[in-house]
C-alpha cells in the first residue's frame, strides 16, 4: 500500500515538473524547477544580439570577470562560494561582493542551498554570453 502511494506521488510530481519548485512527501523530496532551468539554459544556444549589450558590463582580466569565468567552468552548472573563490583566486568576501554586482547586472543567479546548506550560484544566459564573447 505504501509503495503504491509513493509510486503515485512520484508519478504526479514528475508529471507536473513545470508547476513546482519544491515537493516533499512519503520520504521523497524534490527542489527542481530552478536547478533544472539553469541546466536547460546552459545547454541552449544563446541569442547573439544580447552579447554586445552585456559585453561592455565586464572587462577582461578584472576580478569580476574571473568570477564569471569560474562560473562558466563546463564541469559545473551550479557552484558554491568557496569553489568560485578558489577558481577565481579571490577571498570569499571579495567573491561575494562581485557576485552581488553580477546579479545586479543580470549575469549571475543565486539558487537554493545545496545539500550542505551553502548557497549555490550559476550564470544566466546573458552571463554565459559575456564569458563566451571574451574568450
Amino acid at each position: 500500500m505504501g509503495l503504491a502511494i509513493l509510486a503515485g506521488a512520484l508519478g504526479l510530481a514528475f508529471g507536473n515538473l513545470e508547476k513546482f519548485s519544491e515537493f516533499s512527501g512519503a520520504g521523497f523530496s524534490a527542489k527542481m524547477k530552478e536547478q533544472v532551468q539553469a541546466v536547460l539554459e546552459k545547454e541552449t544556444e544563446n541569442t547573439p544580439a544580447i552579447v554586445q549589450a552585456n559585453s561592455a558590463l565586464v572587462q577582461d582580466k578584472t576580478p569580476e570577470f574571473k568570477v564569471l569565468q569560474s562560473l562558466a567552468d563546463p564541469k559545473y552548472t551550479w557552484r558554491t562560494l568557496s569553489g568560485i573563490s578558489k577558481a577565481a583566486e579571490l577571498i570569499d568576501v571579495d567573491t561575494w561582493k562581485y557576485l552581488v554586482q553580477l546579479i545586479q547586472k543580470d549575469l549571475v543567479r543565486v539558487g537554493n542551498k545545496n545539500k550542505t546548506g551553502e548557497m549555490i550560484w550559476a550564470l544566466t544566459p546573458e552571463g554565459r554570453q559575456v564569458v563566451s564573447a571574451h574568450t
